[in-house]
């Protein structure tokens, strides 16, 4: 995290919550921070865009214990002021250098080296107001550049492109919210080992539970015109929780709300939109959990196979059966389960 109004860096080595594990100033206010390898060494460093000079710093240490940095191992002009800085590798040399997105017309450009000068290479992606990343977005073995993608704030979708030349995505997802800045990079898996979920999916606020199956959510989205509230019920792929009047529904949605309530959730889609009632069927994460699963592991819910949306259905399936045997929540209480 980078603090624009007096250039505080503070940086965590997990992807956990908790305080700061190095923490300095670098950078004046109204800067914007640029992360990344610049020399080449295998560590990232924290550098600054300053949008009012049009000016690139580059340092490549590390700050502590509140101190200040000092001066940029070296700078330059890069850009007209305004236009948005981002970082990445572009020509596989194992060295980050900067580009530029010109927010207004979609223009990106970009130099392979820390000069100043002219850019390397440019070429238009992406529409008007689009917020720009570059990542390596192709999973394999063969080494190749960070590419660019955006993230479209009017329908929360994510573009990318897998060269750096202009065209269209070569594959794009709905993911995020409206008010959301897109970041990239190798996050690891999430915390507790599980693997990030890899189906579509799109954030929405939690605002009521039903029961320990279904829910209601709130989502913006721009409908051509304005922005547009509105709220959505969702059947939690997967699971059965018990009924009003059923052994163990209130604690089914008291546990659902304790997990969720109030929460931005990523729902995933499977292959089904809507059941029968016109409920959206999704797996639901929040906080690095998976709550479909959550609840099966926890036994307040059962695991039931609803085709054709069945991705986890074996894993459910044990997750039942472990719960089961150690007699957790209603296999423990409720008699006939």
């Amino acid at each position: 995290m980078y603090r624009q109004s007096d250039g505080y860096v503070y940086l965590r080595n997990s992807n956990t919550q908790g305080v700061a594990d190095i923490r300095f100033f670098f950078g004046n206010a109204g800067d914007i921070p640029l992360a990344g390898d610049f020399n080449g060494d295998g560590c990232d460093t924290v550098s600054i865009y300053r949008p009012s000079q049009g000016r690139v710093f580059i340092i490549n240490q590390l700050g502590a214990n509140d101190g200040g940095l000092g001066a940029a191992d070296y700078d330059y002009y890069f850009g007209n002021p305004g236009d948005k800085p981002f970082v990445g590798g572009f020509n596989n040399n194992g060295q980050d250098t900067v580009g530029l997105h010109r927010e207004s017309t979609g223009l990106v450009y970009y130099r392979n080296t820390h000069t100043q000068g002219f850019a390397d290479y440019s070429f238009i992606y992406g529409d008007p107001g689009d917020k720009i990343v570059a990542g390596r977005w192709v999973q394999d073995s063969t080494p190749g550049p960070d590419t660019v993608g955006i993230f479209r704030r009017s329908n929360g979708t994510v573009y990318l492109r897998f060269s750096n030349t202009q065209g269209n995505a070569d594959t794009q997802f709905e993911y995020g919210y409206f008010n959301m800045l897109p970041v990239a990079g190798y996050f690891g898996p999430l915390v507790g080992g599980d693997d990030p979920p890899q189906a579509t999916g799109v954030t929405a606020l939690i605002t009521n539970i039903v029961d320990g199956d279904t829910l209601d959510v709130l989502r913006a989205y721009f409908d051509g015109v304005d922005w547009v509230q509105m709220t959505f019920r969702v059947r939690l792929i997967g699971i059965d929780a018990p009924e009003v009047g059923d052994c163990y529904y209130n604690e089914a949605k008291n546990r659902l709300a304790s997990l969720v309530s109030g929460q931005t959730g990523w729902l995933v889609k499977v292959v089904s939109e809507v059941d029968r009632y016109g409920r959206l069927l999704r797996y639901i994460y929040t906080g690095g959990q998976h709550i479909n699963k959550t609840m099966i592991d926890e036994g307040y819910a059962v695991a039931v196979e609803y085709p054709p949306d069945t991705a986890h259905a074996a894993v459910f399936a044990a997750a039942e059966s472990e719960a089961r045997a150690a007699s957790l929540g209603l296999w423990g209480t409720c008699t006939g389960s």
